[in-house]
């Protein structure tokens, strides 16, 4: 009966819910945004996502313009890092003092005086203490010590001693002294209603809170080293500044008036001697000492404030980045930014195949795991959900699978490959003669066998090394062609014109690669072709007598303006093989086109020695990038390609997979690759799967020494990597 009255006096009394507020806008003044990121999460959760944390390193240092001034003027808080030095600020001290908005400082550099040339909080200078552990505290009733046992009569704060810079000064001037260490100030509070900071201070409070709390100098010690009521102190100053908006009834501190509120009024109704018991379980909302009409008033007023039944939006969660992946033990992945009218948003990464770790609820809308397997595959959904007491949830995304970097030894500047059956595949580096076989079954693994063809194909004594750059199946042979290009700096090296084919034969316990046969004059043949079609190959090789000019030629570099091939292809007939160029790039076509000649005969020219049979040329629009490596997928009946620029990887570092359908003449963009360097791809028999091989030559690896390139290791630290893509 008691109940039934109650809820009609509540529907008597009852008002609509208060609307939502925009978010809270809190401004981090610093010179280290890394150093921050705990202190964006930690006001996250505080405010339960519904804050605005704008960290932008240095942004409001001296001489402030009128935008900077306006940003400063709207935001609902601002903190102030250690980090900062204080003559950065001086020139708008006057700016900064006639700020009326909350302002948590825990930069002593700017706080103290020093004979009134900073901020003037406080008299004096700074001083600190080496290691700093405890803070005394001076006022235990001030609310930063609330739920704090102040018993002891002090504080630890971190868990290991670290340098705290503080003032020098035992007195808080006209404030409130809360804490000290070493009988000198850490802690203070301002009110806003003093008309100077201390007798003498240039300056005052301009009638919003102050308040100087000190830390480390980098604000994430404090988080990584802070103990539990280091962390309950600070959000406690925090919410002094800038309370925590709660609507009038809500008495469970859930963020909204509703029946479980008006379950615990009804729980308690008529319940005296609230103040001296816990029986009225928070019900007494006017802290009368009795649950009655009065706090059945409050409840009655602010019925329905806050409640949020709709989940945010997008309620069918979508991506923003698919998973992605990053290196051998991490993906990347973002949802969409959700949007919520009542309240904040929370996002969960799920991992549902594969065994990788689940993000947890967290404001961030990006989640990057980074202890995955190397060459593992793993599946990831998202949701969102509100921070409202009831925490209403969107639908599920769709799963994304993204598969970590495969990682091999003992090779940096993978340029070609080959897959030999279901498992093993065989690479070649273009700054040695070694043909690497890999088991893909053992990622991270060395070679299974790394011949050398060094006494089988043309090589010069002094530059040895054959520029391999392509490779691929016919007829039972793996064909491999170099790059028939110069040096870096133009010079001729016999060593880099070969065009050779080799068969591997796999016993039982070692592979064999023996090479068939080579060819080495296919560049004055291409000279020859291009007197009939005039493709600009001439001039990127250099002519002398209708033959190659073997004196150096600094502009016919690869990366400059030299001949470079990269690709090379088994066409669809598996009776020709197509050649694909790097550089040049025709100018018959704005932008300049990529070049493929088809080689009729390819087995007659590398086994016996016959002149070649060129078919007509094909030009591509890459967007003005060359060819890096083809291949044709017999699954797709289409040709992959990578698209990439002739210049040096540092210049131009994107690099593009194309399918092309010869038939149609149609080409389709489908990866980008921001991350490896792609020169290579493959499939495996009766696999759908592409695999990409990447030059990680200039990858830089982090040493006891330094950062060094990859290809400058000792060979058995060196490492390529594979990316796995299925269109």
């Amino acid at each position: 009966m008691k109940v039934r009255c109650l809820i009609c006096m509540l529907v008597v009394f009852a008002v609509a819910g208060l609307a939502r507020a925009r978010p809270f806008t809190i401004i981090i003044v610093t010179s280290d945004i890394d150093s921050e990121q705990g202190y964006t999460r930690f006001l996250q959760d505080i405010y339960r996502g519904n804050v605005d944390v704008q960290i932008q390193p240095d942004r409001y240092k001296e001489h402030l313009t009128a935008p900077l001034k306006a940003e400063l003027q709207e935001a609902d808080l601002i903190i102030v890092s250690e980090d900062n030095s204080g003559p950065d600020y001086n020139a708008d001290a006057d700016f900064w003092a006639l700020l009326d908005v909350p302002i948590l400082n825990h930069c002593i550099n700017l706080v103290r005086s020093d004979n009134h040339k900073y901020w003037d909080w406080l008299s004096g200078n700074k001083s600190d203490t080496n290691p700093c552990t405890h803070f005394n505290v001076a006022d235990h009733n001030d609310v930063i010590f609330s739920g704090v046992d102040t018993s002891a009569g002090s504080v630890q704060v971190l868990s290991t001693g670290k340098d705290v810079d503080h003032s020098d000064q035992s007195s808080a001037g006209n404030g409130r002294l809360i804490a000290t260490s070493g009988g000198n100030v850490v802690i203070t509070r301002w009110l806003g209603d003093e008309d100077f900071y201390y007798d003498g201070s240039d300056y005052g409070p301009a009638g919003a809170g102050r308040l100087y709390f000190a830390t480390p100098d980098k604000i994430s010690d404090y988080f990584d080293l802070g103990t539990e009521d280091a962390k309950i102190m600070l959000a406690n100053a925090i919410v002094s500044l800038l309370p925590v908006p709660r609507p009038e009834g809500d008495l469970d501190n859930d963020w909204d008036v509703d029946f479980e509120d008006f379950s615990l009024l009804s729980g308690s109704w008529q319940e005296p001697n609230c103040s001296t018991s816990d029986n009225c379980s928070g019900a007494d909302a006017d802290a009368s000492g009795r649950v009655d009409l009065a706090d059945l008033t409050i409840v009655a007023a602010g019925w329905l404030a806050g409640v949020d039944l709709i989940p945010p939006e997008p309620n069918v969660m979508t991506w923003k980045t698919e998973p992605m992946t990053l290196s051998t033990h991490s993906v990347y992945m973002a949802a969409t930014q959700a949007y919520d009218l009542e309240n904040g948003v929370q996002y969960y990464f799920q991992c549902i195949s594969g065994h990788g770790p689940d993000s947890g609820w967290q404001y961030g809308n990006v989640f990057e795991p980074n202890e995955l397997d190397c060459g593992a595959r793993y599946g990831y959904r998202a949701v969102a959900r509100d921070t409202s007491s009831r925490n209403n949830q969107t639908q599920w995304s769709d799963e994304v699978t993204a598969r970590t970097f495969e990682m091999y030894r003992e090779v940096a500047d993978a340029s070609a490959a080959v897959a030999i059956d279901p498992n093993f595949f065989i690479v070649a580096d273009d700054e040695n003669n070694r043909l690497r076989i890999y088991n893909r079954l053992y990622p991270g693994s060395r070679p299974v066998a790394d011949p050398n063809i060094s006494d089988f194909i043309n090589i010069d004594p002094a530059h040895p090394e054959a520029d391999i750059e392509g490779a691929t199946w016919l007829g039972g042979r793996i064909f491999w062609i170099t790059s028939h290009g110069r040096s870096a700096c133009g010079d001729y090296w016999l060593s880099r014109y070969n065009f050779f084919a080799t068969t591997i034969i796999q016993g039982e316990e070692e592979v064999t690669v023996t090479v068939d046969g080579n060819y080495s004059n296919l560049v004055d043949d291409l000279i020859a072709y291009d007197s009939v079609y005039e493709l600009g190959l001439a001039d990127a090789i250099g002519v002398a007598d209708g033959h190659i000019d073997e004196s150096q030629i600094p502009p016919l570099a690869p990366k400059e303006q030299g001949l470079n091939i990269e690709g090379l292809c088994a066409a669809a007939d598996y009776n020709s093989v197509l050649i694909g160029f790097r550089n040049p790039q025709p100018s018959v076509a704005e932008p300049n086109q990529a070049l493929i000649i088809p080689l009729y005969n390819p087995e007659q020219v590398v086994i016996n020695g016959s002149t070649p049979d060129f078919g007509e040329p094909i030009l591509l629009d890459l967007g003005g990038l060359g060819i890096r490596s083809m291949e044709y997928s017999p699954t797709l009946g289409e040709y992959l390609i990578i698209a990439g620029s002739h210049k040096a990887g540092s210049e131009s570092p994107l690099q593009i997979l194309y399918r092309y359908n010869m038939t149609t003449d149609t080409l389709t963009r489908l990866k980008d690759f921001e991350i490896i360097t792609p020169e290579g791809l493959f499939q495996f028999p009766g696999s759908n799967d592409i695999y990409i091989v990447s030059d990680d030559g200039l990858l830089l690896v982090e040493t006891p020494a330094g950062y060094v390139y990859n290809k400058l290791l000792p060979v058995e630290q060196r490492t390529f990597r594979t990316q796995l893509f299925t269109p």
